[in-house]
C-alpha cells in the first residue's frame, strides 16, 4: 500500500524511514522465527526395555529401565539436559514420581545429572 502511494506523491523523510524499519523488522522476525522453530528442542522416547531381578531378602523384585531418547530436531547437539519422568501410563503405585533420570553408566550419586545428547 505504501509502495503504491509513493509512485505518485514523495513521502517525507520521516515516513519513509518509519517505513523501512518496519519492513526490516517484520523481515527480521519471519527469517528469526523459521530458524528457531527449525532447531527447538525435540526428544522423543524410542524404546524402553525393563530388566528384573530378584532382590537377596526374597520379598522383593527389582527393575530396572532403560529407555532409548533420539534427537528429533534438526539442531545436532542438546547440551545440558536434565530428564525427569513426570507420569507413567498406565500408573505403578510402585513408582514414586517424579524421578529423575540419568545416563546409562554415569553415576547419579555425583550429583551431575546434566549430560548432552547427539
Amino acid at each position: 500500500m505504501f509502495g503504491i502511494y509513493t509512485i505518485w506523491h514523495a513521502p517525507t523523510r520521516s515516513w519513509f524511514l518509519v517505513y523501512v524499519l518496519i519492513v526490516v523488522f517484520l523481515t527480521g522476525y519471519y527469517l528469526w522465527r523459521e530458524n528457531h522453530l527449525r532447531l527447538q528442542k525435540n526428544l522423543c522416547v524410542t524404546r524402553i526395555l525393563s530388566h528384573t531381578w530378584p532382590i537377596p531378602d526374597g520379598n522383593h523384585i527389582g527393575t530396572q529401565y532403560y529407555m532409548e531418547i533420539v534427537n528429533e530436531s534438526e539442531a545436532l547437539t542438546i547440551h545440558n539436559i536434565r530428564v525427569r519422568l513426570d507420569s507413567v501410563e498406565p500408573p505403578d503405585a510402585n513408582i514414586k514420581l517424579p524421578v529423575t533420570l540419568h545416563q546409562q553408566h554415569d553415576d547419579p550419586t555425583t550429583g551431575t545429572l546434566l549430560f548432552l545428547i547427539v
